[in-house]
């Protein structure tokens, strides 16, 4: 009994240590983020943010579009989820979410939640398209899946 108490704890350490679930199939992993959320998750063996939109963020990322790089190769608001590489050009930091508006921004910029690079200070909307505040960023976060 002692030692399945001492297996289960190893268990439950390991788990939490090991950082976001690791998930082998995309529907799971892309199933474990509800509508309007946006979340750190393992996908094909990398760190990934997944974003699931909802009505609302649709909405919010249409109004961005003057706000930020339109391009061809970002995640669309006609999609329903986006998922973006976590990593940025140096190994072992990566891309945050926040719901709070960066210092980068100015105060009448508007401001749905989004990512920052810290290795940069860009700044992208949920959608992963950089915000025109920075003209030597790269135009958008690395698309990685889009459902």
């Amino acid at each position: 009994m002692f030692i399945f108490i001492l297996l289960f704890f190893g268990f439950v350490l390991i788990n939490f240590t090991a950082g976001p679930s690791r998930v082998v199939g995309g529907n799971d992993v892309l199933g474990s983020v509800v509508s309007g959320e946006t979340a750190l998750r393992r996908y094909s063996g990398q760190r990934v943010w997944i974003t699931r939109l909802s009505p609302l963020l649709k909405q919010q990322s249409k109004e961005l579009e003057t706000l930020v790089d339109v391009h061809d190769e970002a995640c669309s608001i006609s999609d329903s989820v986006c998922v973006f590489a976590a990593r940025t050009s140096i190994d072992g930091i990566e891309v945050v979410f926040s719901a709070n508006k960066p210092a980068q921004l100015r105060a009448d910029q508007i401001w749905y939640g989004g990512f920052v690079d810290p290795t940069s200070g860009a700044v992208f909307d949920r959608l992963g398209r950089a915000y025109l505040v920075n003209k030597t960023a790269p135009s958008g976060l690395e698309l990685i899946h889009a459902e």
